[in-house]
C-alpha cells in the first residue's frame, strides 16, 4: 500500500489517529505496521510466488480465466528473487554495501508490485470481457 502514502502526500490528506498510533511511520500502508516493518520481505516473497503460482494455473483449462498472463513472468520472478535474498541479507550479512543496494532496490521491487497487480486485472479484465 505504499501508493496510499504517495497519493497521501500528493493529496494532502491525514493518516487518520488510530492507524499513525500502530504505524512505524504515522503513514498509510500496511507494511510499516509495528511488527512488519522492516520484515516486509516476507510479504514480497510470499507475492511473488503467488504472482508464479498464477501463471502455472494456466495450464489448466478450468483455471485459465483467473490465471496471471505469463507476460508476467518477469516481474513475479523479480519480485521473489529479490525478496528472497533480502530475506538472506537480514539473517546473514553479505556486505554494507550490498545491504544498502538491496534497501534502495525496495522501492523499486514496491512499484513492480502496483504495477503487475494492475496490469493482473487490466488484462484479466480485458481476457474475461472478449470471452462473453
Amino acid at each position: 500500500m505504499e501508493e496510499i502514502s504517495w497519493g497521501q502526500w500528493f493529496f494532502h490528506f491525514e493518516t487518520p489517529e488510530s492507524w499513525a498510533k500502530i504505524n512505524g511511520q504515522g503513514e498509510t500502508t500496511l507494511h510499516n505496521l509495528h511488527g512488519l516493518q522492516g520484515h516486509s520481505e516476507v510479504l514480497r516473497m510470499v507475492f511473488g510466488l503467488g504472482g508464479l503460482f498464477g501463471i502455472a494455473l494456466g495450464y489448466f483449462n478450468k483455471l485459465k480465466k483467473i490465471s496471471v498472463p505469463p507476460i508476467l513472468f518477469l516481474w513475479f520472478l523479480i519480485i521473489f528473487c529479490h525478496a528472497a535474498v533480502d530475506f538472506i541479507q537480514d539473517r546473514v550479512s553479505i556486505s554494507a554495501r550490498y545491504d544498502f543496494a538491496i534497501v534502495k532496490t525496495s522501492e523499486f521491487i514496491e512499484l513492480l508490485i502496483a504495477g503487475s497487480s494492475f496490469l493482473y486485472l487490466w488484462l484479466n479484465f480485458r481476457k474475461l470481457k472478449c470471452l462473453n
